[in-house]
């Protein structure tokens, strides 16, 4: 854990403001996941990190700085609203209006996928290279099926399967993003 803020100025292309704005959010997320951990709460504290991969997103963004990995990250925040939408539900109690919710979601989901999608070659720009860059492409299409099949279920009005196929692209998700971390430094393998 550290003891003080990692501050420094911003590199060329970054706006002042906003990279003091970032650095201000990254700081208060960590230290807030520090105490988190510390109080056993390590689900907590993920959530808590999660605003520094979304201070970091903004921050790029906005100094329209290519980065695969927001992508990554544009998808992630709609694909939770998607699954969101329809967690919880059976097809008896998914309303018009939840498939409505559910509808747009998928929309949002479906236009951050594309992203990822034209994007995919720069996957290889983050350390994956032989078998794994492969895995990842063949897990980016497991995600672009199962987005297909929630959009054909959506089509249909087959509320068994949209519940079934949003929830579905949380895990598929889940396993394409786990792809690109380095786990045994924190596992100990």
């Amino acid at each position: 854990m550290r003891s003080a803020p990692l501050t420094r100025p911003p590199p060329a292309g970054y706006a002042p403001d906003a990279w003091a704005a970032a650095d201000r959010e990254v700081e208060a997320a960590v230290a807030t996941a520090e105490q988190h951990l510390a109080a056993g709460k390590n689900l907590d504290a993920h959530e808590d990190l999660e605003r520094v991969r979304e201070a970091q997103y903004v921050l790029r963004r906005g100094a329209k700085v290519p980065y695969f990995m927001d992508d990554l990250t544009a998808f992630h925040s709609a694909m939770e609203k998607l699954v969101g939408a329809s967690a919880g539900k059976t097809p008896a109690t998914l309303s018009d209006a939840d498939l409505t919710a559910v509808r747009h979601a998928y929309d949002a989901a479906e236009r951050a996928w594309q992203d990822v999608l034209a994007n995919r070659a720069r996957a290889a720009q983050h350390g994956v290279a032989g078998d794994k860059l492969a895995a990842v492409q063949a897990q980016i299409d497991v995600e672009t099926r199962t987005l297909a099949e929630l959009k054909a279920a959506l089509a249909a009005g087959d509320r068994a399967k949209v519940i079934e196929k949003s929830i579905a692209t949380k895990p598929a998700f889940s396993k394409l993003f786990s792809m690109f971390g380095d786990f045994a430094s924190v596992t100990g393998a």
